[in-house]
């Protein structure tokens, strides 16, 4: 259905495509399963990660060991519990 890897998306207004917000933000969405548009190995490999949750370079084992660290420390659990109301 969707194969592209990076969706980009701009503030943009609908009826003038020429008016641009001017806070210059631009949101990427990554199709973790994407065949066209390959990124760069480093984000290959994170995206490898978010599908099998297996670190295989140093980018990925890094975001791995954040996530873990995150995991462990229970002072900020509740912000990362989908029954909280929070997350």
């Amino acid at each position: 259905m969707f194969s592209n890897i990076p969706y980009t998306f701009r503030h943009r207004c609908d009826q003038r495509h020429d008016l641009v917000l001017a806070d210059r933000t631009t949101k990427t969405f990554l199709n973790t399963r994407g065949t066209l548009g390959a990124e760069s190995a480093d984000v290959q490999a994170f995206m490898e990660y978010v599908n099998t949750n297996v670190a295989t370079d140093g980018f990925a084992a890094a975001i791995a060991a954040e996530v873990a660290k995150v995991k462990a420390n229970h002072e900020h659990e509740a912000l990362y519990d989908p029954g909280n109301g929070y997350a």
